[in-house]
């Protein structure tokens, strides 16, 4: 018996499956568009959700902070839709950021944030400030839901 044989009179399902799975590749593999197809499926399940307008940005040119003492660096941002405002403060402190965030107007859940690496459940108080500290450099997002169950979304942003 040669190693690529299996023998298939064991009940180990897994193995049967991994032999069948290795079989049906090996026949019919999947066209090479496949992996982009899968992704730009993948983004279409945000599709319904609203892009909140980034409004203000203390990081652009003409926009710095006066006043600001420390040695951190701190990055304001505003995002806008419809009836809903979103306010974002982010302090850099070396490779490690803080972001503190306040929702204005009615949400109903948590406010997701989203990195390149996870994601952070947060439930805003009752004045709708929420914070995640010990954020990693890279790219991070906000989602929210509106009353009435619209999914509102930022772009994302490099922080």
């Amino acid at each position: 018996m040669s190693d690529d044989e299996v023998v298939l009179d064991t009940p180990d399902d897994d193995v049967l499956l991994a032999h069948l799975r290795r079989i049906a590749h090996d026949a019919d593999p999947p066209p090479p568009l496949m992996d982009e197809l899968a992704r730009g499926a993948f983004l279409l399940r945000t599709l319904d959700a609203e892009l909140a307008a980034l409004v203000h940005d203390s990081a652009e040119p003409g926009q710095e902070l006066a006043g600001v003492r420390g040695d951190d660096s701190v990055r304001l941002m505003s995002y806008e839709v419809e009836t809903v405002g979103l306010e974002l403060q982010v302090v850099v402190r070396g490779p490690r950021r803080t972001l503190t965030g306040q929702v204005i107007g009615p949400v109903t859940g948590p406010v997701l944030v989203q990195t390149g690496t996870g994601e952070h459940a947060l439930d805003p108080d009752h004045t709708g400030v929420f914070a995640v500290e010990d954020l990693p450099a890279g790219r991070v997002r906000v989602s929210l839901t509106r009353t009435g169950g619209v999914t509102i979304i930022t772009p994302w942003t490099v922080l």
